[in-house]
């Protein structure tokens, strides 16, 4: 079964999550959840915790995070 894929909308959304999360962590310890302020925004973070790239509180996990990595090395090459 093929590894699940990001759509532009979820890439969007880790965008402008994913980079604030890594510095919580880094800084303080610990990661904030994202929020999801429309409707737009709540439909990629539900798909993003059904493809397993985030938990039930918005967190990005470590698949999340390695996927959007790749996605990132991928578009600046």
């Amino acid at each position: 079964m093929p590894a699940p894929r990001l759509s532009r909308a979820q890439f969007r959304f880790m965008e402008l999550w994913v980079p604030a999360q890594k510095h919580w962590r880094e800084s303080a310890g610990f990661m904030i959840g994202a929020v999801a302020a429309t409707k737009r925004e709540q439909r990629s973070l539900n798909a993003l915790i059904r493809k397993g790239f985030a938990t039930e509180d918005g967190q990005i996990t470590e698949a999340g995070l390695s996927r959007y990595e790749r996605k990132i090395k991928r578009l600046r090459a």
